[in-house]
C-alpha cells in the first residue's frame, strides 16, 4: 500500500508500507523454511522532457522460521530455528525517455545498494542444533538496461503492455558464509551459493484500467545468472484520488 502527491510541475513524491511472505527450499541439505516481512519506504521522481530522476530508500524486517532433517546411519533429527533479519535499500536511477506514438523507450542506469542483516539463531532439537553467528552483507548494484511500454487497444480499453531487459553487476559482499558450531564442538564456516557479479534482468508485464481512477496489473520479473536464477510473479491494484 502506497501513496504519493505531485510536488510541482513533474516532481512526485511517495511512501509506501507493505507485508509479503517468502518461503525457501533447498533439498540437497534437506531444509526449508519461510519468512514473514514487513516493509516501509519513501521514493521520489522528476521528470524533465525526456529526462528522468528517481530515487527512493526502503526498509524491511523479517520473521524467520527454519526446519533442518538431518540423517546418517541409525540417526535421525528435526532440528528448527527462530530468528530476526533486517534489509535497508536505497537506489537512485537516471532514465531517457523516447516517445513513439502511442509506445516509449528509455535506456536507464541504476545504482543501488543493500544491506541484509541475520541474527545469531541457536537451532531447538538433538545434538546436531547449530548455533550459528549473526551475520551482514553489504552488496552494491549497477544496473544497464532498456524498458519499454505501449499502448493496445482491447475492446475500447487501451491496455498497456511493458517489459525490461538490463544487465546487473554487483560489488562488494558477494560471497555469502556463515559461521556457526555444533554445542559440542569447534566453530566452521559454512559457505553458500554465491551472489552472481553479473546477471541478465528481464520483466514484462501487463497493466489495465479497470475504471478512469483504478488499474489492475499483472508482471513478472526475472534475474539469470551463472550461479542462481530468481523468479517471481506479481498482482498489483492501483487507485488514484
Amino acid at each position: 500500500m502506497g501513496a504519493d502527491r505531485e510536488l510541482s510541475d513533474g516532481v512526485r513524491a511517495g511512501a509506501y508500507a507493505g507485508y509479503s511472505r517468502t518461503r525457501f527450499d533447498v533439498d540437497s541439505r534437506a531444509s526449508s523454511g519461510h519468512s514473514n516481512n514487513y516493509h516501509l519506504g519513501l521514493y521520489g521522481a522528476g521528470q524533465r522532457d525526456a529526462l528522468a530522476l528517481r530515487g527512493g530508500v526502503g526498509y524491511s524486517w523479517h520473521r524467520i522460521e527454519s526446519e533442518r532433517n538431518v540423517g546418517f546411519g541409525g540417526y535421525r533429527d528435526r532440528l528448527t530455528g527462530d530468528y530476526d533479519g533486517n534489509t535497508l535499500q536505497a537506489f537512485t536511477e537516471l532514465g531517457y525517455r523516447l516517445r513513439y506514438e502511442a509506445a516509449s523507450v528509455e535506456p536507464f542506469v541504476n545504482l543501488s545498494y543493500v544491506r541484509l542483516h541475520t541474527d545469531a539463531v541457536q537451532e531447538q532439537g538433538g545434538a546436531a542444533a547449530l548455533s550459528v553467528k549473526d551475520e551482514t552483507m553489504n552488496t552494491f548494484y549497477s544496473t544497464l538496461g532498456l524498458r519499454g511500454a505501449t499502448d493496445i487497444p482491447v475492446s475500447g480499453v487501451d491496455v498497456t503492455l511493458h517489459g525490461k531487459l538490463g544487465w546487473q553487476h554487483a560489488y562488494g559482499d558477494t560471497d555469502t558464509s556463515a559461521r556457526m558450531a555444533f554445542a559440542s564442538g569447534d566453530s566452521f564456516t559454512s559457505k553458500g551459493a554465491p551472489v552472481d557479479k553479473d546477471v541478465a534482468v528481464v520483466g514484462v508485464g501487463l497493466d489495465v484500467p479497470l475504471t478512469r481512477s483504478t488499474r489492475i496489473g499483472v508482471s513478472y520479473q526475472g534475474q539469470y545468472g551463472s550461479q542462481q536464477q530468481a523468479n517471481s510473479v506479481n498482482a498489483q491494484l492501483t487507485v488514484s484520488f
